[in-house]
């Protein structure tokens, strides 16, 4: 039964169908042509290409079928599938699939036509939400044994139709399908960056997209089944939109990314694009205004940001939101080339190791049409990658460089960025010097501390929170050998005494309290341990000091008795015993520090009601006993 927004109508060449069944449109539209013998191209995962293939021979047809995808379509999986396409002598390409399918059958179209071959008609049945079927884009592997991906545009592996029915969705996973719709999302807004990008039909076209595919987004991540039933339609359409705006328009700076980090490392390629999407639009947003209008319009209208609010960090949110793919480490991007297969092991340092550098020069060699200059950019987008890596919140207010970058492929947590919030430096009365815990981000670490502040930091307030290299700090457990947490652990205890100093520049140490959870406690309670010196105070939730034994030679720095800590832990927490943050607390009370102990009955591993309630009490204390800083060296920190 169609759908009652269904509609069938041509873009360009291509006749494309929404929301009609595809059994009552795939044979009208092969019969119309005259096409008798189908290749039937799916995945081998997908049980529906052999329905498909039963219900064509139904209609007395040659059908032959291949069931075999990948994703960046290596080469020569793409000669096997032009190998059976003549065959068979298919005079049709019937893709029935995502993207991986769908360039598969591109790149058949494209081996045939350089073979001086027939190329078969291509009729398109997407199962996902990429958009790929609007386009003249293809891509493929290399010949072996060259690394890497071909792209490309050729009006030979243009499809003669498409076919979108809600039904062949209906089975998709939210993991699979929410990807996918940021991929399209990305088609629309990329455009925005592209050539075309001062023409006023696809600002109008690209808004349009953005709000049915955000809008889709929302509704297929709904718990209620008829909610996420009526949003496939919508996002077809919104994906239909994307694939047509995309082959008009062309692309720009994100997709390029996309092919150089996806292409070139196997990383997920829908995972890719959702993943890279926020950090584009925040790097792109101070060059191009009205593109960054554009979205923020359509995000609007779909509901997923308020009025002036930063699009990017609204990107991130929903993909918080619906749990999208929002790091390349867990695609499986590394920085530094791996030596071996231990993910733990030293990497080397030279340039030829930095494979963040390499796809920078990459980028810059490709000479891409941007509304920002790249060719000056490689630091900003080394960030960017690194960023979109870690899986950093972009747009946090007032985020600034406080600490030069590393050099390119160095191993070091300083070369990261951290993130700042609140009022400025030179007008605070204290500051929190935050360290977040193994697998978390600086941005996050200043969302949980604003969430218990109560929502925002209070005036007269700032924060800085730092960023571990690879979102750990130290490899392993912190009661191993110390030895064994090496290089990272050295590299991290430096990175935070160096802080302390910098920020010593701006405010007195009684301004400055140290906040660091899990991982990040055991640091600040171990850089506490080993430093010493005046402080504002320290807030150490679920962690002890760093070592074999629960205490060890080097825990033995200069003794400072207005130093008060805060230290707290479930008493059956199951990553850090009671026992060990007992003894870390003995130790700096032994020391001369003034330790408070919050224990709390259970096993969470987070930071309790009433541990964020010392917190506050120690804060609203230095607020209320110190004044504005007024060293003049705070003006010259960049934003």
């Amino acid at each position: 039964m169609d759908e009652p927004n269904a509609r069938s109508f041509s873009q360009g060449s291509i006749a494309v169908t929404i929301g009609r069944p595809w059994r009552e449109v795939l044979p009208e539209l092969l019969a119309a042509r005259g096409l008798r013998r189908v290749l039937v191209l799916s995945s081998g995962r997908h049980d529906l290409g052999a329905e498909l293939a039963a219900v064509l021979e139904g209609e007395g047809l040659a059908v032959a079928r291949f069931a075999e995808s990948a994703q960046h379509v290596p080469r020569a999986l793409a000669e096997r599938a032009a190998a059976a396409a003549a065959d068979h002598r298919a005079d049709a390409l019937v893709a029935l699939g995502g993207g991986s399918v769908i360039g598969l059958a591109k790149a058949v179209a494209l081996l045939r036509a350089r073979a001086g071959a027939p190329v078969p008609a291509r009729i398109d049945l997407p199962t996902t939400y990429a958009g790929s079927e609007m386009t003249t884009i293809w891509g493929m592997g290399r010949p072996e044994p060259e690394p890497g991906k071909e792209v490309g545009r050729d009006e030979l592996v243009r499809a003669s139709a498409v076919i979108y029915d809600p039904a062949l969705s209906s089975s998709l996973p939210a993991r699979i399908a929410i990807p996918s719709l940021f991929n399209a999302m990305a088609h629309a807004v990329d455009a925005l960056y592209g050539a075309s990008r001062d023409e006023d039909a696809l600002h109008q076209d690209a808004q349009a997209a953005i709000t049915d595919l955000a809008g889709g987004i929302l509704d297929l991540a709904s718990e209620d089944a008829a909610v996420r039933d009526s949003a496939r339609l919508r996002a077809l359409h919104g994906s239909q939109r994307a694939g047509g705006i995309l082959d008009r328009a062309g692309m720009s700076l994100h997709h390029k990314l996309a092919h150089v980090l996806g292409g070139g490392y196997g990383l997920d390629h829908a995972g890719t694009h959702a993943t890279l999407l926020p950090h584009v639009v925040a790097f792109m947003a101070a060059d191009a205004p009205r593109a960054t209008q554009t979205l923020s319009a359509g995000l609007i209208a779909a509901g997923v940001m308020a009025a002036g609010g930063d699009p990017a960090a609204a990107l991130f949110d929903l993909q918080v939101q619906v749990d999208a793919p929002r790091e390349l480490l867990s695609l499986g991007f590394h920085p530094e080339r791996a030596t071996d297969n231990d993910s733990d092991s030293d990497s080397d340092s030279d340039s030829d190791n930095d494979l963040v550098g390499a796809a920078v020069e990459e980028i810059i060699r490709a000479k891409i049409d941007s509304p920002r200059a790249l060719a000056g950019a490689s630091e900003a987008l080394r960030e960017l990658v690194l960023d979109a890596w870690l899986g950093r919140r972009p747009g946090v207010p007032g985020r600034r460089r406080l600490l030069p970058a590393a050099e390119p492929g160095a191993l070091g947590h300083a070369g990261l960025r951290p993130a700042v919030a609140g009022t400025p430096l030179d007008q605070a009365r204290a500051l929190v010097l935050c360290v977040h815990g193994r697998g978390s981000t600086a941005e996050a670490m200043l969302a949980k501390l604003e969430e218990l502040l109560g929502g925002a930091l209070p005036p007269g307030l700032a924060a800085v929170a730092l960023q571990a290299w690879g979102r750990r700090w130290y490899p392993r457990s912190f009661t191993r050998p110390v030895a064994d947490n090496q290089p990272e652990l050295d590299a991290a205890l430096a990175g935070l005494a160096r802080m302390r100093r910098e920020l010593g520049e701006q405010l007195s140490p009684a301004q400055v309290l140290l906040f660091g959870f899990s991982q990040g406690a055991c640091l600040v309670l171990d850089h506490l341990a080993r430093e010493g010196g005046a402080h504002g105070g320290a807030a150490a939730f679920a962690g002890a000091l760093i070592g074999e034994r629960p205490v060890d030679a080097w825990h033995d720095a200069a003794r400072d008795p207005r130093a008060p800590v805060i230290v707290g832990i479930a008493d059956a927490d199951e990553w850090v015993p009671r026992a060990r943050v007992a003894a870390s607390a003995d130790h700096l009370e032994a020391q001369g520090a003034s330790v408070r102990r919050i224990w709390a009955a259970g096993s969470e591993h987070e930071i309790t009601g009433e541990q964020g309630e010392a917190l506050r009490e120690r804060i609203a204390a230095l607020l209320s006993t110190t004044s504005p800083t007024t060293n003049p060296t705070s003006s010259s920190q960049s934003s």
